[in-house]
């Protein structure tokens, strides 16, 4: 009833004021100061034309009907390559226009209140001037999308110099980008100023997100956070403003609508849900609003949903001190619930720390800042460690939605190597019997003994009445599994894993020793679908949460898809060799074949969890390293390889360190991972909190635009 009243009187202000003209005073959000067009000195000027559009038009092709005609008597050449080009461009907009109209119908069929307007305007209220560009309303809004401006931007500006940059994206959005006036409904700048962005006041429809502007508010801040980072108080206006406006429209901040983008097929439009509250990027292939925003999204959602709940977690007296060499010496602040608590002792939170740890984190990312930073200080002078010199790119290839879809389809060459340098005998048997391919000839429904010798390679079997050398033995169960008899390696529990699904290469071809270096030796290859090869990785167990368990699984099938066609080389994996993943943890991931499926429950539930999800950082594959745990903060990857092209991976304070420091300790620490889980957050919290600025999508259903920033 509260949010149904505030509409018919929204309703009711926008009818009295379509008479004159509504501006920021007419957005009825209460304790929000909005800075108006005129505080700020928009040049209204620009968002008119001296005569109307059809009197332009009228004009434009008289005058190009001169051009032509004159172009007839001068030059008939150039005047048929003309009239082609005109052809052509008609066909074109025929074409335009067709695709225009199915998805029109597709909108008007499925989803009416997301293209209808409540009231539009051609001229000015004197009724003296035409709009460049008409101004449109819709008053329910039920999407909030998050933008950053993109430009440069001083933290040391004046009010004043504020102010011409707003007039210059003003300009530049209105004239160059034909939008005919600023495409946000908000702007922010570093002071936690707010300002009125598109004209129109209550419900003006910007153009912020293709396809997606009727319904939605556009609030942008002012700067580029793909390079650094917003402050308080961008952060603590934004949380207010959202608040407001989620307050007004009866928005869930942690619920779901349906957002739309342009298809390649008939109806050359597609929808799919998404978060009421969101950024840009998530709806669109663009790195908006910048990594350093883009990684509060989550808890920007949850304070939102707090303050609506009238639960305000940040107004609060902030305490905070960093002294010693360790994590534990980092002081959190207070929350009224539970005083400073030690980062190894999580008995010590309340139950309520998690939501508070994202809503402080969120508003006072200052701090967390700080004792990363102050972390990282003391462990580089103690261990001597110098700034980066000679940057690289560690992304060679950058895989799309589209490839990424084929490449889990295909399987997947992965070294055995404990089996390949330690074993030289193999006892072979499968699951009906296993078919086995020999140089020139196969065997059927037989075993098999392998053995890697200085001469080569030797098969015996019940098939062939003598061993004899090869140079290939690829072996295929009839069922399921081929086992290797005598390979002794099992579970803690003793169950077996010497079971593998796919097939068994045995062959001459290079690796690397991790005591010898490389080697050009026998080796043994499984190669199975991408899939059976998920289910074997070991990098989890049951003990740990099951968020950390999907954690985990995302990370490792990013992982292995990276390197997959060798596009992107893997450094300990010779270039020249046959396979793209090895089985082991010191080299590759974990892959303990399929006698992991007996054992690992938590597995197999986040695998499904997790099976049609895949991060992307500006909307390609990332590569994602993880290690066991950290000294309190992980490395970003700009100074521990050098890598200057993945910027997700950045230093990030560990809530639970260990002692040992061992690892490299880039991107995700598995204990800290375990950690958070324990305390409530979900895997994609988790990987947003180690890897800012990633975005999760579905796999299946993938945008296939470009947008407006």
């Amino acid at each position: 009833m509260k949010h149904s009243l505030k509409i018919f009187v929204s309703l009711l202000i926008l009818w009295i004021s379509s008479i004159g003209y509504s501006s920021a005073a007419d957005w009825d959000l209460p304790e929000i100061d909005i800075i108006t067009r005129a505080e700020r000195g928009a040049d209204e000027s620009l968002r008119y034309l001296s005569r109307s559009k059809g009197e332009i038009a009228a004009e434009n092709t008289a005058k190009e009907q001169a051009r032509l005609e004159q172009l007839k008597q001068t030059n008939p050449t150039a005047y048929q390559t003309e009239l082609k080009k005109i052809a052509a461009a008609k066909e074109t907009a025929a074409k335009n226009a067709q695709i225009a109209s199915e998805r029109n119908t597709y909108m008007k069929a499925s989803y009416e209140n997301d293209r209808t307007y409540d009231f539009t305007r051609d001229k000015s209220s004197d009724d003296q001037r035409f709009l460049l560009y008409q101004d449109q309303i819709k008053i329910n809004k039920t999407k909030l999308i998050v933008h950053h401006t993109a430009m440069e931007y001083n933290y040391n500006w004046t009010t004043e110099e504020i102010h011409q940059a707003i007039q210059r994206i003003y300009k530049y959005h209105t004239i160059d980008r034909n939008f005919g006036d600023i495409g946000y409904n908000f702007l922010i700048d570093h002071l936690g100023n707010i300002y009125e962005g598109r004209a129109g006041g209550e419900g003006a429809i910007g153009m912020h997100v293709a396809y997606n502007n009727i319904p939605s508010v556009g609030i942008s801040l002012m700067g580029n956070y793909e390079e650094t980072q917003p402050n308080e108080l961008q952060l603590r206006a934004l949380v207010q403003l959202l608040t407001a406006l989620a307050d007004k429209y009866g928005i869930d901040p942690l619920g779901k609508e349906r957002y739309h983008q342009p298809s390649a097929t008939s109806p050359y439009m597609t929808s799919k849900q998404n978060r009421t509250i969101l950024w840009h990027g998530d709806i669109a292939p663009t790195a908006c609003p910048g990594q350093y925003l883009s990684r509060y999204l989550p808890f920007i959602r949850t304070e939102v949903a707090k303050r609506l709940e009238g639960e305000i977690f940040t107004d609060v007296e902030l305490g905070f001190s960093v002294s010693g060499t360790g994590a534990n010496d980092i002081q959190l602040p207070q929350t009224g619930e539970s005083q400073t608590s030690n980062a190894q002792t999580p008995s010590t939170f309340s139950e309520g720390f998690w939501t508070r740890l994202l809503a402080l984190r969120a508003e006072h990312i200052d701090i967390f800042t700080r004792a990363t930073t102050i972390l990282k200080e003391k462990y580089a002078t103690k261990h001597n460690i110098s700034a980066a010199t000679n940057l690289i790119n560690k992304i060679e290839y950058g895989y799309t939605l589209p490839e990424i879809k084929k490449l889990i389809t295909q399987d997947i060459p992965v070294l055995l190597y404990e089996l390949t340098a330690e074993y030289e005998r193999f006892e072979i048997s499968c699951e009906g019997g296993c078919n086995i391919s020999v140089d020139w000839e196969s065997l059927e429904r037989t075993w098999a003994i392998i053995s890697f010798l200085p001469e080569g390679i030797f098969i015996q079997s019940e098939k062939i009445s003598n061993s004899f050398l090869t140079e290939e033995i690829i072996v295929t169960p009839i069922g399921d599994l081929i086992e290797i008899v005598n390979y002794d390696r099992s579970s803690y529990a003793g169950i077996p894993r010497n079971t593998f699904r796919g097939k068994l290469i045995f062959k001459h071809d290079i690796y690397r020793n991790l005591e010898k270096g490389v080697l050009e030796a026998p080796v043994v290859i499984n190669t199975l679908p991408f899939s059976d090869y998920m289910k074997g990785i070991v990098e989890t167990n049951d003990t740990e949460h099951l968020e950390k368990n999907k954690v985990m699984a995302v990370i490792s099938k990013t992982y292995a898809l990276f390197y997959l066609e060798k596009k992107n080389l893997h450094p300990s994996i010779p270039a020249e060799a046959e396979y793209t993943a090895v089985d082991s943890a010191d080299i590759f991931q974990k892959y303990a074949g399929a006698g992991v499926e007996k054992t690992l429950t938590k597995r197999e539930q986040a695998l499904i969890a997790t099976e049609n999800l895949i991060p992307l950082y500006d909307w390609k594959l990332p590569i994602l390293p993880y290690s066991s745990c950290s000294a309190g903060f992980t490395r970003p990857a700009l100074e521990k390889w050098w890598w200057k092209d993945t910027p997700y991976l950045t230093a990030t304070f560990d809530l639970a360190p260990c002692s040992d420091f061992k690892g490299h300790w880039v991107g995700l620490a598995g204990q800290g991972a375990q950690y958070l889980a324990e305390k409530g957050a979900t895997f994609e919290e988790i990987l947003l909190y180690f890897y800012p600025g990633l975005g999760i999508v579905e796999i299946e259903e993938t945008w296939n635009s470009t947008e407006n920033n």
